[in-house]
């Protein structure tokens, strides 16, 4: 506290004295210069930390917590310009709720703020899907970590996955049932696995209130085992093949490092996808175009017994598409883990199963740059901090989307961008299959 003060202006004021005593001044900080943070360190987003306020936080007990020290309250307030505390410093739910009682009279009277009503009335699945998500309240906790203009997404419904991938496991389970394929009952139990990682790590998320539900050791662990029974049981099973088919005239023979290959692609691209989805529609787009690319890719082969894997990744194409609707700037809801870590597995195990690991690769390439954007930031960091006792970022933030928010680009640009970036990977993809 003495060093804030230190920076405050002193005067001299007078002290009321007797008639028999000489008139005194006494020197004194003058408390009422108000004090701002520069305007050039104003400038460097970097230099703060984003924290989304709880109904039971007070600039004490954020100060505590963020500094170890209640008494660095001031910190807080002065940083974030708050003059008022009564008046500027967030409301809880209970507050505001009185707050707009008292002002506007009743709840039916004109507030000011915007609502995410769904009017839509051609839709059945997602609509209603909305509307159970919203009641059980089901809404996204943003990362405190992430850019500030996220925090406006929190009321936003997740576990939009749900709607996505229940369906598509219904479907695939018939067809499993239909044709009694070992491969199509391998991959109906892989994604039921990762499905289930995600619906966990989403609920307890939501539970906790926080923007962590599994620990990442937990989630990678839980990944890691699927993954492992799957690739173990297809190997021995000859269900996927130690040839990584680059054309239909030559591959890369990858013997036993098919199995460490197989892990990679399966958890690898999971992951991708699941950190792929930060922005309004970008994760179900990508994905969208990505099982397009796929599907037509296995059509090519012509190979007979692997047509159900090309129409199965048409179908998850067009739920991914179908999803846009909802899920596009400014999203209505959000597709949470549930969606993604299941979306990442299909796209896995599907490419596994039918000797597509290299195109998927190519197709793929948006979510690998997303993912070694954060493996390079990270990275990065801790070296510089070893070396230098003080850690550096190659970029304003990972993953890569983050990092043009905060150069100024639009979210719906980037989104945009990123789109037009995989379907020329999907168009590249193909080609090099036709022509290697």
């Amino acid at each position: 506290m003495t060093a804030y003060f230190s920076y405050f202006p002193n005067t001299y004021v007078g002290e009321g004295v007797n008639q028999d005593e000489p008139y005194r001044y006494r020197l004194v900080k003058n408390i009422f210069r108000r004090v701002k943070v520069r305007e050039d360190l104003d400038q460097y987003v970097t230099a703060f930390e984003a924290y989304s306020i709880k109904d039971t936080d007070t600039p004490s007990s954020l100060a505590n917590i963020l500094y170890g020290d209640s008494k660095l309250d001031w910190v807080i307030l002065l940083v974030n310009n708050i003059i008022d505390f009564y008046e500027q410093w967030p409301k809880n739910n209970e507050d505001l709720y009185a707050y707009v009682l008292e002002k506007y009279a009743n709840e039916e009277a004109v507030h000011h703020y915007e609502t995410n009503e769904i009017t839509d009335g051609d839709t059945i699945i997602t609509k209603k899907g909305i509307e159970v998500i919203r009641k059980f309240k089901l809404h996204q906790n943003v990362r405190t970590e992430g850019p500030a203009n996220h925090f406006k997404k929190s009321d936003t419904p997740t576990m939009g996955g749900i709607f996505m991938i229940i369906p598509f496991l219904i479907f695939l389970l018939s067809i499993t049932i239909i044709l009694g394929s070992l491969k199509l009952f391998l991959l109906l139990l892989t994604i039921f696995g990762f499905f289930i990682t995600g619906f966990l790590d989403d609920y307890l998320s939501i539970k906790r209130k926080e923007n962590t539900g599994l620990k990442t050791n937990q989630k990678f662990i839980t990944q890691s085992v699927i993954s492992i029974i799957f690739i173990l049981l297809a190997y021995e099973k000859n269900l996927i093949s130690p040839l990584i088919t680059v054309s239909d005239s030559w591959g890369i023979n990858m013997n036993i490092f098919i199995l460490p290959v197989s892990f990679l692609v399966l958890v690898g691209i999971s992951n991708s996808v699941n950190l792929t989805d930060g922005l309004d529609g970008l994760a179900a787009g990508c994905s969208g175009i990505v099982f397009y690319g796929l599907g037509t890719e296995i059509l090519l082969k012509e190979q007979q017994e692997l047509f159900v894997f090309s129409i199965l990744c048409f179908s998850m194409s067009g739920i991914c598409l179908g999803f846009l609707k909802y899920n596009s700037y400014p999203a209505k809801i959000f597709m949470g883990d549930t969606g993604s870590l299941s979306i990442g597995a299909i796209l896995g195990s599907i490419a596994l199963l039918t000797n597509s690991v290299f195109t998927l690769s190519i197709f793929s390439g948006i979510f690998i740059i997303e993912s070694l954007s954060v493996m390079i930031q990270v990275g990065f960091f801790k070296i510089t901090k070893k070396l230098f006792h003080r850690g550096k970022r190659i970029f304003l933030m990972a993953p890569l989307h983050h990092h043009f928010e905060l150069k100024g680009v639009k979210e719906q640009k980037i989104v945009e961008n990123f789109w037009k970036i995989n379907i020329l990977l999907v168009i590249l993809g193909i080609v090099l299959k036709i022509n290697l």
